[in-house]
């Protein structure tokens, strides 16, 4: 060992020939702590135990992922059950919801207010002398004689206030009237409406023309969207067709889908008397239930077959008379009314985007409404107040949302495989009891519905 001058400290040979060469080894910049790295033991120990960890973490996640989308579920179909009940009861308008659960998808179809007329222009006795009848919501009726001119028509005593007379077919042609809804030009895009319609009115009909009795088969359009005449297919047209031997009329109402299908229901019997007021309606929803024709408030025929969209045209919506109409059997070149019509109303079918519910949760619908198909898709109907509609329904339906933190047997993606392993499903696993100690331990929650349209 040497001492350097001026300095007392003791420092190896080493060190004083390689002045100014770092260490070799590094420095140790935190004190008591060691310079030794992990050992592939304690790397192997240190990961294992993260793993375990996280893998306790992503179990916990995926269960709280499944409860989130299970509790979003259920709020979404109560949503859209109430989405439905409330715009029947804004628009006092029947509504429903389609619940496909197979799918699990749900929709919402209501319908908009397009147009209704009094004919309460003037009072009865007085004429219409600017040829215009008002409608509501500002469509207007263009009044027409036989050659398409206008026509001043003298109003007469409708079933509330005044209304129109029609003299039929067999009258002249400046006799002859019908009203084409809305301003010149008539044609008006509310009234092409693909996803479906409600037509009305009340109906006062003659079983004469210009002084000569109809005969039998007479076709007799209430209201009608005009056919093409290139294709004379009419979207939809509700009519009365004259029975001679019975001396009455069988009400009618026909509709033409995309595909050029043509779907025509009427009444089994001529039941609509002449020189009498009737009220007559039909309904026509897409995904829905059909065609379904009303006389006085009493569903009289229907028919399940007819599901797409309706044809498209530009063609008028007219009152009273049509063109260009392709029938169930046969087809209508030109036709006139044959009486008094008063308070026509149209409302058009408009449809929600329809919602997707998580492919891992299950829906199951307990007294769905009748006409719905064993596998789906569901219905839940709503009359014009928001009540149940008791046409459809003979029992309060309920939706079951299924838990997917629960091992459902068979699992849901295969409850709907066929109607035998549903209906096994719905009367054992869900059967009264069973639901009740499913929903007490949260493993399905319940939306049942109350006559008064409610969710309970």
């Amino acid at each position: 060992m040497m001492l350097i001058p001026g300095n007392r400290s003791p420092v190896s040979t080493l060190n004083c020939e390689v002045t100014g060469v770092r260490s070799l080894m590094p420095e140790n910049r935190y004190p008591g702590l060691s310079n030794r790295a992990f050992t592939l033991l304690e790397l192997i120990v240190t990961i294992s135990i993260a793993a375990v960890i996280l893998s306790l973490s992503v179990g916990s996640y995926m269960l709280m992922a499944k409860t989130l989308s299970y509790g979003a579920a259920t709020q979404m179909i109560q949503g859209q059950i109430l989405s439905a009940r409330n715009s029947a009861i804004t628009r006092q308008a029947s509504s429903f919801v389609t619940i496909d659960a197979k799918n699990n998808k749900i929709q919402v179809f209501a319908q908009e207010f397009a147009g209704v007329w009094h004919f309460d222009d003037k009072k009865k006795g007085e004429p219409i002398s600017n040829s215009i009848t008002e409608g509501a919501l500002s469509q207007k009726g263009n009044l027409k004689d036989g050659n398409d001119g206008l026509a001043t028509p003298t109003l007469v005593v409708g079933r509330y206030g005044a209304a129109l007379s029609f003299a039929g077919s067999n009258a002249s042609d400046a006799d002859q009237l019908y009203v084409e809804c809305g301003e010149s030009p008539a044609y008006v895009p509310i009234y092409n409406t693909v996803e479906g319609v409600s037509l009305s009115a009340w109906v006062y009909p003659k079983s004469t023309s210009n002084g000569t009795e109809l005969s039998s088969g007479d076709f007799l359009p209430v209201a009608s969207k005009v056919g093409d005449s290139s294709t004379s297919l009419s979207p939809y047209t509700l009519f009365l067709e004259y029975d001679s031997s019975k001396k009455k009329f069988k009400a009618g109402s026909l509709i033409t889908e995309q595909n050029d299908t043509v779907t025509e229901i009427m009444t089994d019997d001529a039941i609509v008397r002449p020189q009498t007021w009737t009220h007559v309606a039909m309904v026509y929803s897409q995904g829905g239930s059909g065609i379904r024709l009303y006389v006085n408030g009493i569903l009289r025929k229907e028919s399940t077959t007819p599901s797409g969209l309706l044809e498209l045209n530009t063609r008028p919506l007219r009152i009273g008379q049509t063109e260009n109409v392709t029938r169930g059997s046969g087809s209508v070149s030109s036709a006139w009314f044959s009486g008094i019509i008063d308070e026509v109303s149209i409302n058009v079918f408009e449809t929600s985007p329809e919602q997707t519910i998580p492919e891992k949760i299950g829906i199951v619908v307990i007294n769905p409404a009748t006409g719905s198909q064993p596998l789906g898709p569901y219905k839940i109907y709503f009359d014009s107040r928001g009540y149940l509609d008791r046409q459809f329904h003979s029992n309060q339906p309920e939706v079951i949302v299924l838990s997917p933190t629960h091992e459902w047997v068979p699992p849901v993606h295969a409850i709907y495989a066929d109607e035998g392993t549903l209906n096994t499903f719905r009367d054992s696993v869900l059967s009264e009891d069973q639901r009740t100690m499913l929903d007490e331990s949260d493993r399905i929650n319940r939306l049942k519905l109350s006559w008064a349209g409610t969710t309970e």
